[in-house]
């Protein structure tokens, strides 16, 4: 999905799946979940 491609361009790393995690319009849909630690952004801040 384009929306999974944002997190992921901006460094961070999936960490889980919530399966069903939200209803959404008339079924229920997965909610992916996206972290970054204090040191990832760090370097990341670096390469700017």
């Amino acid at each position: 999905m384009k929306s999974r491609a944002i997190p992921q361009r901006l460094g961070f790393r999936e960490e889980g799946c919530i399966r069903d995690g939200e209803f959404l319009y008339d079924h229920y849909v997965n909610t992916m979940i996206y972290g970054l630690v204090k040191e990832e952004w760090e370097k990341l801040q670096d390469r700017l």
